[in-house]
């Protein structure tokens, strides 16, 4: 499994190093990024699972770059920390996106700790997008077995009929009906095109819905 990647975002150095050692001996593959504007530039650049913000930096402050982060890639959770909270900045920061908000100075295990709720939601979610991907993926396909099923019953019950019809014309020593066997072979013809799509619909294979889950093939499942 790869490592979940966070990106750290402030204009103070020390800040930047603390976080980066703490991430990473706990197991995380951590970016830093002085300023705003650097810090968008590695978000455009690069995939995180979560950025660590700073509210009050020069030029482009951590407002501005949650709401950038959450316009352009609303999947990335973002934790925003000041040295200047208070309920009304928490308020807007979490209105603007953001998962949970930290105050300076803070401790080494809540630091760790909402890193790891917030991850942990970010997981939950992916897993609940999954699971909903695969069940439309075989509604789909459920009805399309159920439309091409009535579809096949139309001309079986054509072929059924011309062929009592024929034999009957046979055991009376009468030729055989040319229209109805033109019929038959018109018949069989969208027989044989249904059986090609059931064919194609035999190849779909699902996406992954799960992290280590294994890509479900119709063909095999349909045997169980």
């Amino acid at each position: 499994m790869a490592k979940e990647r966070i990106l750290v975002i402030d204009d103070e150095k020390p800040i930047l190093e603390f976080c980066r050692k703490i991430l990473r001996k706990n197991g995380y593959d951590v970016e830093i990024a002085e300023g705003g504007e650097e810090g968008l530039k590695k978000v455009k650049d690069d995939t995180f699972d979560l950025i660590i913000l700073d509210w009050h930096m020069p030029n482009v402050n951590g407002i501005e770059v949650l709401r950038n982060v959450k316009k352009d890639y609303p999947k990335v959770e973002v934790i925003m920390m000041t040295a200047y909270g208070t309920i009304a900045s928490a308020v807007e920061a979490m209105k603007a996106g953001a998962y949970d908000y930290l105050v300076k100075p803070f401790e080494i295990t809540d630091l760790i700790s909402v890193v790891q709720r917030c991850l942990e939601k970010r997981r939950l979610k992916e897993e609940v997008e999954k699971l909903k991907e695969m069940v439309s993926v075989h509604t789909t396909i459920r009805n399309m077995i159920v439309t091409l099923n009535h579809e096949m019953n139309q001309p079986l019950t054509v072929l059924q009929s011309t062929i009592q019809l024929m034999m009957e014309r046979t055991i009376k020593g009468e030729r055989p009906n040319q229209e109805a066997m033109k019929k038959a072979e018109k018949q069989c013809k969208r027989l044989s095109e249904i059986l090609q799509k059931i064919s194609k619909i035999k190849q779909i294979k699902t996406k992954e819905y799960i992290k280590g889950t294994d890509m479900v093939d119709l063909d095999e499942s349909s045997t169980e």
